[in-house]
């Protein structure tokens, strides 16, 4: 056997001496191959050849149709165009019958010739001495002749170029030919002409000695590596003896490959094991990526859902201040007073909207107490009773002595309502059944990661509630999305029902579950943690409210002027005297100026300049037992946790009413 070097050196070997041997003994004949080959290319030469004639043709047809050609420069142009794509079919004609190198070579250096008078001739009618840009089309043909011709063709073609041209530029100059020019001058002057003329054939003359010489150095080069060649084969039988020693190594090789095949197949079971190991770890680092974007998402969305929540409820506190005072000053039986109910009763349901947006936003906590979830539910029976389609079937199943859960009982009716208006929904016109389970689960970890958002939430005692329905289920897009605010597939709605869930769980440190299919039903399922709680503990119960002082003077502080119009009206109502300011340090200015007279300050959160816990910390220095009720679009719990220490005196949320701010003002001035 031999080497597969030597074989090669031999093929590119014989291919050489094939190429030589036929050079030697047929150079007048070309054998099949290279009449295949040279006929190709001079078939791809004629359509290059005619394509570029019909650009011409179709450059100088332009200019005849907006007038800047003539008729007789036209029809020269296109007899000319003609002529030069016609002689391409006797040209190809020829050469596919004919086997003689010199025909061959004759023709095309014959054809080539014509071409030069052909495109000497467009020039010509394009304009003569002015139209000489088209001088490259010459460079062009003589850089081609270069390659496939003789070295001393290329200057018989730039010397004819040059000749030619010249001659037609002086048979036009002298009168002999009619004068082309077509922006109607006269003909250049003889100096100019000549010089043109010579600067164009001193390049072709510069293009043909640059080919001739490339291709010169080419042909070194070939017979560089003949030369090579012979020196290869020379050494190939040294190669060939090398060859039966590489094949008796190679032999030994094999030997040691097989007693190392064993130890590189356990190297590879542990590189595929450590593949696996490193796959698992991509996939896990995938899905932590994957949800600290959904929490980055809902954290954005709930930080935004808050602060429209709050911005909202100081315009509704306009609204419905205002509305409940002028229900206050209407008779029972005028006809303006509907109207201002129902006013009421939009300003209202537009408060319920922030509220829940609040809860998305995880800002929507209220006051949380030890409750028994399934009691929770048993008392809201016979409203979820009421509140689902009459085709549907309502099913419970309690699981018995759950531990307590520390929850805000009003909250969580909001989540189980919430959830059973959707599983009444999914069924539509359908009958179905609607289950509510609760129970009581240990949970892992492990559990708890697969939970719609993994807060890291602790292992150990969760009570859960599952409601569950036989409706028409959603696909995984769907599924993606029912946690976004705003986003629903009903007609009606504003999509703020599972966002609400979503918040007030996450609110409650609890983990939610969803599982669904197209058409076979939905359930979502809440964990909430339990709670140590002995049997003796009570709920708080709320204190009754005092009685409110017949007169006083209160400090309304608020940013907002339609607030601080409406608060002033309500103070003035419940027999008040009100001093009013519409930031921080404006306060404080007021409270110096009057702070014996002053009995409560009613103080806004958040305001410019100088916000409500700044101003609160002033308001102390400057009076230690200073009563403050502090206000604010978002709620007590989300307030209250920001001031350490002796905080304010009383809170109350926006929108409020006229009762909501008197009993506010009992408790703190009763």
């Amino acid at each position: 056997m031999k080497a597969p070097t030597i074989g090669f050196y031999q093929t590119f070997g014989n291919q050489v001496k094939k190429t030589k041997t036929h050079q030697d003994h047929g150079g007048t004949r070309l054998n099949p191959d290279q009449l295949i080959r040279g006929y190709n290319r001079a078939k791809l030469g004629a359509f290059i050849r005619a394509g570029a004639s019909f650009f011409i043709w179709i450059f100088a047809f332009a200019a005849y149709c907006v007038d800047i050609l003539k008729n007789e420069h036209i029809f020269g142009i296109s007899s000319v165009v003609l002529i030069l794509i016609i002689i391409n079919v006797p040209y190809l004609l020829i050469l596919r019958k004919t086997q003689s190198r010199r025909i061959y070579e004759y023709l095309s250096i014959f054809l080539n010739l014509l071409e030069v008078i052909g495109y000497t001739t467009i020039i010509y009618f394009l304009g003569g001495p002015r139209a000489l840009y088209l001088s490259p089309i010459y460079a062009v043909l003589i850089a081609y002749l270069g390659v496939i011709a003789s070295p001393r063709f290329p200057f018989v073609v730039a010397g004819f170029s040059s000749g030619s041209l010249g001659a037609a530029m002086a048979l036009e100059y002298y009168g002999f030919l009619p004068h082309m020019d077509l922006q109607g001058t006269p003909p250049l002057p003889g100096p100019d002409l000549f010089a043109i003329v010579l600067a164009v054939s001193i390049t072709l003359f510069v293009i043909a000695f640059l080919t001739s010489t490339m291709v010169a150095q080419l042909k070194k080069n070939r017979e560089k590596l003949q030369k090579q060649y012979t020196e290869l084969e020379a050494k190939a039988g040294e190669i060939e003896l090398a060859d039966r020693e590489l094949r008796k190594t190679h032999q030994e090789l094999e030997k040691r490959v097989e007693e190392r095949t064993f130890e590189l197949r356990e190297a590879v079971n542990r590189l595929q094991d450590e593949i696996r190991e490193r796959q698992q770890a991509e996939q896990e680092r995938g899905k932590l990526e994957a949800h600290l974007r959904e929490v980055q998402k809902l954290e954005s969305l709930g930080v935004l859902a808050g602060g429209i929540a709050h911005d909202f409820n100081n315009l509704l506190m306009a609204i419905l201040g205002n509305a409940d005072l002028t229900l206050l000053s209407l008779s029972p039986v005028s006809p303006a007073r509907p109207n201002v109910e129902e006013i009421v009763r939009a300003s209202q349901r537009a408060a319920e909207l922030c509220r829940q947006m609040l809860a998305y936003s995880g800002k929507g906590r209220f006051i949380v107490g030890p409750y028994d979830l399934s009691e929770i539910v048993r008392e809201m029976s016979q409203m979820l009773e009421v509140s689902i389609s009459k085709k549907a079937t309502l099913r419970y199943f309690f699981g018995q002595d759950l531990p307590l859960v520390n929850v805000d009982s009003t909250q969580i009716r909001q989540i189980i309502m919430n959830l059973i208006t959707n599983a009444s929904e999914s069924l539509g016109d359908r009958s179905g059944f609607i289950s509510v389970s609760t129970g009581f689960l240990n949970c892992d970890r492990t559990y708890l990661s697969e939970s719609y958002l993994d807060d890291k939430l602790p292992e150990g005692k969760y009570v859960y509630l599952e409601v569950s329905d036989t409706g028409c289920g959603m696909d995984a897009e769907t599924r993606s999305r029912i946690f976004d605010p705003f986003f629903t597939t009903k007609f009606t709605g504003r999509g703020l029902g599972l966002a609400a869930v979503l918040g007030i769980v996450r609110g409650h440190k609890g983990a939610l579950k969803v599982y669904s299919e197209p058409g076979k039903g939905t359930t979502f399922k809440i964990l909430l943690p339990t709670l140590e709680w002995s049997p003796n503990d009570r709920e708080p119960v709320l204190e009754p409210s005092a009685p409110l002082p017949d007169s006083g003077t209160v400090l309304l502080v608020d940013d907002d002027p339609l607030v601080r119009e409406v608060g002033e009206k309500m103070l003035v109502k419940l027999g008040f005297q009100v001093l009013t300011a519409a930031d921080g340090r404006e306060g404080l200015e007021v409270f110096r100026t009057h702070k014996e007279a002053i009995d409560c300050v009613l103080l806004d959160l958040t305001m410019p300049k100088m916000d409500g816990e700044e101003a609160f910390q002033e308001l102390s220095r400057l009076k230690s037992d200073v009563k403050v009720i502090l206000s604010s679009g978002y709620n007590e719990q989300n307030v209250i946790q920001q001031f350490a220490g002796n905080g304010p005196a009383g809170f109350i949320q926006k929108p409020y009413t006229l009762t909501t701010l008197r009993e506010a003002l009992s408790r703190v001035l009763g």
